[in-house]
């Protein structure tokens, strides 16, 4: 039995024709837990919730945007 080189292609790393969706990571002080915002199919806000207590959070894309990728939800 062989063991796969790193440059093997594994079953998982087939392309799924799908994009990749765009995310804010986001720090929960709620749970002092990170979590992500995916942006929403018609692309104006990110939305998510905390991943202990699923609290929502959302972020408007407006005019200028921001470089930032981290924010902190209260």
């Amino acid at each position: 039995m062989s063991t796969p080189d790193e440059n093997t292609p594994r079953e998982n790393d087939e392309p799924t024709g799908t994009p990749p969706r765009s995310f804010l990571m986001i720090w929960f002080r709620c749970c002092n837990a990170y979590g992500r915002l995916t942006k929403t199919p018609d692309g104006t806000q990110y939305k998510g919730r905390c991943p202990k207590c699923r609290r929502e959070a959302q972020a408007r894309v407006g005019e200028g945007g921001s470089n930032r990728r981290m924010f902190e939800a209260e």
